[in-house]
């Protein structure tokens, strides 16, 4: 079973603050095998055995400035991978992003918090695009990797908790829109 997934406005989101509920992401089972289901021999992922629909699993990885005013949070670095129904790789896309103020100029800090996790400081993202200037890029991506699928679904480590929450207020922000087949 797939649920529509849409983003809900930006609200604050840590390892502080519990995942909201109602969350509405399906991931793939990881890990053993379930009654009716057979492992895939080319990743670890359990598929359904009558599953007819083409399914493209995109999973992501985001690292943010983690800053203590939420609506001003950035997304600094993502990372998206690809695969199809069998396991296969199908295509990566990375960037990272100049952690600029969504209103007016300047630079979002990095919290400490953050540079502990991840190790990207504000010297490594001089120069870099900000988000809004390679969302189509992102949603070309999507694309490119949906052309032959009937559906794409998302999953990310904390996913519902923050995010898909930050990356849909990233995209809201830069205009762009989601591909219709992504659920």
């Amino acid at each position: 079973q797939t649920h529509t997934h849409t983003f809900p406005p930006p609200t604050p989101c840590g390892p502080d603050l519990p995942a909201p509920s109602g969350a509405g992401v399906t991931e793939p089972t990881v890990g053993g095998t379930q009654k009716g289901r057979k492992k895939s021999k080319k990743a670890d992922l359990i598929v359904p055995a009558e599953r007819k629909v083409k399914l493209v699993y995109f999973f992501l990885d985001i690292e943010t400035t983690f800053n203590a005013r939420k609506q001003y949070d950035r997304i600094i670095e993502l990372a998206v991978v690809a695969f199809s129904h069998s396991g296969d790789e199908l295509g990566r896309w990375e960037q990272r992003f100049l952690n600029a103020s969504p209103v007016g100029k300047g630079l979002v800090p990095i919290s400490d918090v953050a540079f502990s996790k991840h190790r990207i400081s504000a010297e490594m993202l001089k120069g870099k695009p900000e988000f809004k200037e390679r969302a189509p890029a992102l949603v070309a991506f999507f694309d490119g990797q949906l052309k032959t699928a009937e559906a794409g679904v998302l999953g990310a480590h904390n996913g519902d908790s923050c995010d898909f929450r930050l990356l849909g207020v990233e995209m809201a922000r830069a205009g762009a829109t989601w591909p219709t087949k992504i659920k």
